[in-house]
């Protein structure tokens, strides 16, 4: 299927100011010129890592102490003493995320 001789020149005269305009834009470019890149310190990468881990673990804590507030007003007393036990063992893997974030974040700030 061929375009008609208008649309043809058309198409034609759109492309060829495309491609002027790409190439004023690269030829007004300095060749010699540096580009400044802002690169993140590793400190502030890892107080978003930390903070990451601190969230994950208060998210898991709540929806641990939600499952036991269901449990204590069921009666059953089972489930409160695991939400106990699942509780300390994520306090013990908190508690360095908290201390690594601060200890990054201070980093970070500089």
């Amino acid at each position: 299927m061929s375009i008609p001789f208008p649309r043809r020149a058309l198409a034609a005269a759109a492309l060829a100011l495309v491609l002027a305009a790409c190439g004023e834009h690269a030829g007004a470019s300095d060749p010699s010129a540096t580009v400044e890149v802002e690169v993140t310190p590793q400190a502030c990468l890892d107080a978003l890592d930390a903070a990451e881990t601190v969230i994950d673990d208060a998210s898991q804590a709540l929806q641990i102490l939600g499952d036991a507030m269901v449990a204590a007003g069921n009666g059953d007393l089972g489930p409160l003493e695991s939400a106990a036990g699942e509780l300390d063992a994520l306090k013990a893997h908190v508690t360095p995320a908290v201390s690594d974030y601060r200890d990054a974040a201070t980093e970070c700030r500089g």
